[in-house]
């Protein structure tokens, strides 16, 4: 069978969550590498991942914080 990878390391991670729809997460500033067997390889050093759930829309910006920990 065909294997495949794909992984960010390195990143800045920012996570909100609440009820149903609203869940939001970023990844940013990582490397990314992924390999598909017989396909070939790639890695980009320069990347960012946005999600949001259909009612989870966040203003850019917006800083999230846990203890002293914080995420803009």
């Amino acid at each position: 069978g065909t294997s495949a990878s794909l992984r960010l390391s390195n990143a800045s991670f920012g996570l909100r969550s609440g009820v149903a729809g609203t869940t939001a997460f970023e990844l940013a500033n990582g490397t990314l590498t992924a390999t598909v067997d017989g396909l070939g390889n790639l890695k980009a050093t320069s990347v960012a991942v946005q999600y949001t759930g259909t009612a989870g829309a966040v203003t850019a910006g917006t800083k999230v914080s846990v203890g002293s920990q914080s995420y803009t």
